[in-house]
């Protein structure tokens, strides 16, 4: 289970009541299971992006920017690239080549999480992190990337401090 939290404003990615969308730093739900997602090689490169709580999938709607969430992953528009900048990440739909996650747009369409295929990938509104909860676990992405990244977080058990690191 990992938060996927955007550089720019460190929002994190969290599905509510069936909708993606971004949660702040003061939100009820920054940290909680709805915000954590599980990301899954489909053994050809990308990625399902799937929520821990609701195991709903994120995907894209066609003739839109729109990202939703969705019980079914059976298309292309659920699935992700994952490509690498700066030491971050960013998620393109395979699908909708070229449309990245991005949370740029979010004055213009409040809750609604959308994909850009503008030239976005130098700003920080298009590039995420995969963050681990403080909580002790073992988290393996396998498949291709583009790219390598290394995660590092620092947990305490008791008064035993722990790091944890995720390397891809």
């Amino acid at each position: 289970n990992v938060y996927l939290q955007n550089r720019w404003k460190t929002q994190r990615l969290v599905e509510r009541e069936g909708t993606i969308q971004y949660s702040d730093l003061e939100d009820a739900d920054y940290q909680k299971e709805n915000a954590t997602w599980h990301l899954i090689p489909d053994g050809n490169g990308f990625y399902y992006i799937q929520n821990v709580k609701t195991k709903n999938y994120v995907t894209m709607i066609e003739g839109t920017d729109l990202v939703v969430v969705s019980s079914n992953n059976d298309t292309d528009a659920s699935k992700w690239q994952i490509g690498k900048l700066g030491g971050r990440l960013e998620f393109y739909n395979k699908q909708f080549v070229g449309a990245a996650i991005t949370l740029e747009y979010q004055a213009d369409y409040p809750d609604q999480v959308m994909a850009s295929k503008a030239s976005l990938a130098k700003w920080y509104s298009s590039q995420w992190s995969v963050e681990i909860p403080p909580i002790g676990h073992y988290y393996e992405i396998s498949g291709e990337l583009i790219g390598i990244l290394s995660v590092f977080s620092m947990i305490s058990v008791g008064a035993i401090p722990i790091l944890i690191v995720l390397i891809i």
